[in-house]
């Protein structure tokens, strides 16, 4: 095996822990909303410290924008490896934060102190898993399946902190722990990814601030904002929806639940982009919307129906994102894949759990969920009528 093959296995391997660490830490607050609302927010009522919760889990798509101009600007201007190193070490900080907090501080205190820490975050966020994804999709071999790679990593994510969330509730001495762990894991990573390779196809912009491609940047942010808010409501927000809300399952059996849902979900991610290296992504992604489109009206808290949706749903978000790298060239497809990602979850992704708590207060319909999903899946086909049949790939 020569040097550069051995070099290019290790970057592709330490972009995808970094992705996998990524949305542990992330996912990790949204598992844990309704157990931390009690914890920081004791003293208010139950319904507001949770809204005030989400709140502060939707500040990090806030400051995602600001983040994707830092870390744009670095991956085509500098390049890619020192946006994805760098990305790593602003990530753990704020989980480090949240770990350390002392139980008994004033609700204001503990609102500014894990706002700040979760928007500082959503800076670093940014720069990493799209970075990722430019990164892989750039080594010019197989993109559907280096790109659901990526995607199932950022799953296995999810999954490990869904489990890290049901050792906390069933430990609650012990809740930090989880939180310990992925900064400790975070900090060996960033040490690590100083053996990252460069992409053979970066080259520095002639023009540094070329004219941006709005098409393009409004295809990704409906498409990135669809895929972001289905995977928030249905895998983030449903255990809470479910316990908290409903009240219809226990904390732990609503987190279990979905657990099994990501089983089916990740290896539906690697089916779907092999038949997308073999058919297109285009029939991939429209035969999944559209089936999860069409299972929302029966989405309820029942194995095989949500066995179903994880299945329509990994069709759905498996090659979408190839396709939109496809259109921008190489010196500005950082940029543009960061900014519109960032801006699609400022909207519609890290916000849907505060909004359909809002809207839950406001009308108590417990369809609304359902409602919600159906106008993100309308938006993910608006997002794909959108994307311009060219390629950059070469």
């Amino acid at each position: 095996m020569s040097l550069t093959t051995v070099a290019t296995s290790r970057t592709h391997r330490l972009s995808i822990c970094g992705t996998i660490l990524e949305y542990y830490d992330y996912a990790l607050y949204g598992f844990c909303a309704g157990f931390l609302a009690d914890k920081l927010f004791p003293s208010l009522n139950p319904d507001w410290a949770l809204l005030r919760t989400y709140l502060v889990f939707c500040a990090g798509s806030f400051a995602k924008p600001f983040g994707a101009l830092i870390f744009g600007w670095v991956g085509d201007i500098m390049g890619r490896r020192p946006a994805l190193r760098w990305s790593m070490l602003g990530i753990v900080v704020p989980t480090f934060t949240i770990a350390l907090i002392p139980e008994g501080l004033s609700p204001q205190i503990a609102m500014t102190t894990v706002l700040v820490s979760r928007m500082f975050q959503g800076i670093f966020i940014a720069g990493e898993s799209d970075g990722v994804r430019v990164r892989l999709f750039e080594s010019g071999v197989s993109p559907y399946i280096l790109n659901a790679a990526a995607g199932v990593s950022c799953y296995i994510g999810i999954y490990l902190a869904s489990q890290a969330a049901y050792f906390a509730e069933i430990t609650p001495d012990l809740w930090r722990l989880p939180f310990l762990l992925g900064g400790c894991a975070g900090l060996g990573l960033f040490w690590a990814r100083r053996h990252i390779t460069e992409s053979p196809q970066f080259s520095r912009p002639k023009v540094l601030i070329g004219k941006p491609d709005f098409r393009g940047l409004l295809a990704t942010i409906l498409l990135c904002g669809s895929v972001g808010g289905t995977y928030h409501l249905f895998f983030v927000y449903q255990p809470t929806y479910w316990s908290k809300i409903l009240g219809i399952l226990t904390p732990a059996a609503a987190q279990n639940l979905i657990s099994y849902a990501l089983l089916m979900y990740i290896p539906s991610l690697f089916l779907s982009a092999v038949l997308a290296e073999r058919y297109g992504g285009m029939k991939v992604v429209l035969v999944g919307g559209l089936g999860a489109l069409l299972l929302t009206p029966f989405l309820e808290a029942s194995f095989y129906i949500l066995a179903l949706f994880s299945l329509a749903l990994g069709a759905m978000h498996s090659s979408g994102f190839v396709m939109l790298m496809q259109q921008f060239p190489a010196t500005s497809r950082y940029r543009h894949i960061s900014f519109g990602h960032s801006l699609g979850s400022l909207m519609f992704s890290g916000t849907a759990p505060l909004v359909a708590s809002y809207l839950w207060q406001k009308w108590h319909d417990p369809n609304l969920i359902k409602y919600h999903l159906t106008v993100l899946f309308a938006m993910s086909l608006i997002g794909l009528s959108l994307i311009k049949p060219k390629s950059h790939l070469l």
